[in-house]
Parts: C-alpha cells; sequence; structure tokens
C-alpha cells in the first residue's frame, strides 16, 4: 500500500555507531525510495520515507532490529511522555484489534525511568484512547519505546529483521569454515552499503569462504566470486550450495589478472591479518592492483565496498586507480587489528 512519506525510525544493531545508519540510508537508495533524515540517536534513525519501505529494509538490513512508524517523540520525562501517550492517534490504515507496548534502554540511557513503568502507563493510555485490547503473549500490533540520547521514542512496528537466519549464517555453523571470513551482519552491510540491486552482478575479486557471496546471493543478485586457491573455492561452493544460493560462479585465479569483464558492484575483504595468506605480496600492493583491475571491470555507474587494515591510506590508494572514497568506518578486531570499510566510486 503506498501513502505519502511518514515518520519513521529503526532500531539499530549496538556494535557499532556509524555502520548502521549508513547501512539504512544506503538500502533506502537501492530499493529506490526517497528519503530524508530526520535525526541519529544512539542505536536510532529517525527518517521520513514511504512506509512501505519497511518490508525491503527489514528483508535486506544486517545491522538493523526493527523498522518502526513514529507515533512519538518527546524528551525522557515521564509526565511529558504519559500526556503526549494520551493524545495518541494510530493512522486510518493500520490494522489490529490487540496491541502490547515493549520499551528498550539504549546504553543505560534515563536511568530515573523505568522500562516496566512505561509499557504499562502508556499501555494504559493507548488503550483508553483507542479501545484496542492488550495482548501481551500474541499481538495484532506491537508499539516499540526506545529511551535513548535524553529522548523518549514510540514507534508501531512495521518489521523486523531476521536475526536468527543472519545467526544461522554464522562462520561455525557453515559446512566449510574459515577463521577469516565476516560475520553474516558486517558481510550484509558491505554489500548493502554498495547499494547491489536484485538481479545485478556483485563481484568478489577475494571471496574466500564465500561470506560475501553469500548475502549477495541470498539478496537475490548475481554472486561472482574469485580465489587463487582451489581448497577456498570448493568450500565457497559447498557454503552456497548449502544455504540455497544458485545463482553463483566461481573462478580459481589471481584477483590481479581475472577474466572477469563485468560487473555492477564490487565488495571484497582482501586477505590480511592473523590465518590470512597473501602468497607473499604485500597487502597494499595487493588491493591496489585488484581495485586496479575492477575499475576495468565495473560499470561506470558501479560501487566498491572493501575492507583493509587499518595502516593503509585508503583514500590515497583509491585515487591511485581511479575512484574516490565517499565514506569510511572503522571496525576493531582485535587489538593488533582494526579493520576499515570504505565505499568508494569513480573519481
Amino acid at each position: 500500500m503506498k501513502v505519502d512519506p511518514e515518520r519513521l525510525f529503526t532500531t539499530l544493531w549496538g556494535g557499532h555507531d556509524t555502520l548502521p545508519a549508513s547501512e539504512v540510508e544506503h538500502t533506502l537508495r537501492a530499493e529506490g525510495y526517497g528519503y530524508r533524515v530526520v535525526e541519529r540517536l544512539p542505536q536510532v534513525l529517525r527518517f521520513e520515507a514511504d512506509p512501505s519501505c519497511s518490508k525491503p529494509l527489514a528483508e535486506r538490513l544486517g545491522m538493523a532490529r526493527e523498522v518502526c512508524l513514529e507515533l512519538l517523540s518527546c524528551r525522557d520525562d515521564r509526565e511529558e511522555i504519559l500526556s503526549r501517550a494520551r493524545e495518541l492517534e494510530l493512522p486510518d490504515w493500520v490494522r489490529g484489534e490487540s496491541f502490547v507496548v515493549r520499551v528498550q534502554r539504549v546504553r543505560g540511557s534515563s536511568r530515573h525511568l523505568r522500562a516496566l513503568d512505561l509499557e504499562r502507563e502508556v499501555g494504559g493510555a493507548l488503550w483508553l484512547r483507542t479501545g484496542l485490547k492488550v495482548d501481551l503473549w500474541n499481538p495484532d500490533l506491537t508499539l516499540r519505546g526506545v529511551l535513548t540520547g535524553g529522548r523518549f521514542l514510540l514507534g508501531l512496528v512495521l518489521s523486523r529483521v531476521d536475526r536468527r537466519a543472519l545467526e544461522s549464517r554464522r562462520v561455525k555453523m557453515r559446512p566449510f569454515r574459515h577463521p577469516t571470513s565476516l560475520h553474516p551482519v558486517l558481510a550484509r552491510c558491505m554489500v548493502n552499503l554498495s547499494e547491489a540491486r536484485r538481479g545485478e552482478v556483485v563481484l568478489d575479486p577475494f571471496c574466500g569462504s564465500g561470506g560475501i557471496m553469500l548475502e549477495a546471493g541470498l539478496m537475490g543478485c548475481v554472486a561472482v566470486g574469485v580465489d587463487v586457491r582451489w581448497d577456498m573455492a570448493e568450500g565457497c561452493i559447498r557454503n552456497l550450495r548449502h544455504y540455497g544460493v544458485r545463482d553463483f560462479h566461481i573462478l580459481v585465479g589471481d584477483a590481479r589478472k581475472t577474466p572477469i569483464t563485468e560487473a555492477d558492484r564490487a565488495v571484497t575483504d582482501p586477505p590480511y591479518g592473523r590465518g590470512a595468506t597473501t602468497m607473499g605480496v604485500d597487502v597494499e600492493e595487493l588491493l591496489k592492483d585488484a581495485l586496479n583491475r575492477v575499475s576495468e571491470i565495473l560499470k561506470p555507474d558501479g560501487v566498491v565496498c572493501t575492507a583493509y587494515p587499518e595502516p593503509v591510506d585508503i583514500v590515497e590508494l583509491a585515487s591511485d586507480v581511479g575512484f574516490r572514497v565517499v565514506e569510511k568506518h572503522s571496525v576493531y578486531v582485535h587489538r593488533s587489528l582494526t579493520r576499515g570499510i570504505a565505499v568508494l566510486v569513480r573519481a
């Protein structure tokens, strides 16, 4: 159902400060939705968009939990919250006979308020206002309250990210395991940062055991991977088939000289750090040569999302091969490694 843009918010994964909100924005663009960011709060992104975006967002996002239609936003003051709750109106297109209110607290915010008390009091106000029944176990509608950054938000949950499906694809759950493979949450986020669309060719020139290819394939993209090792390529195929990905191609070869001639997006995590091998080639040189080859393959409007070890100057490296960095993020791995994530477009 198409309606005019309304105020929405997403509740975000707490494992990183900047990647989750950025993933939401890139995914909205990939899905063709116009939007306007209203505010960034700890683990929440508020934005205006057509509420129909909620389902495709939830199906794609890795670093989010829920997409909600915003009903209330105010200071974390009990009297103000209850005053506003007593005036709540649900949109005409919302259907349901029962509801529940669930409140979460972000990073210790608003300790002077008890989440359980807010659930009961806001729920009571909504019951008096609307006449809907309260159902704690099987409600038609779930209202999500969030205490974050000195604020209280209340929204109607429109869709949820399937966290269990993501966890089922963790490295230890796959038939072929390799310790350097990305967690599916980060791999999916990177594919979304590339703004890949269903049916497009997504190239991973260092595919390894297939973590990135797996997420791209499950999003409906054509996953194409290259790896220099036969055993990794065979393991990658096992993983893809195990999770039901069928539209993929694997080549054994050098990422710097791949025979692939065209791709819409490139998403990759080149070898570096513990447990990874670069076959004796310097990591920075390897990444530079691979990106140079990607620049020859990628369509003019193509996007690259690449990981890299943070000592590498990704801005200078990208510039040397005809790309510019439009955004970058840092992800702590362990004491001796911080992983950078960069989004590149043609200079």
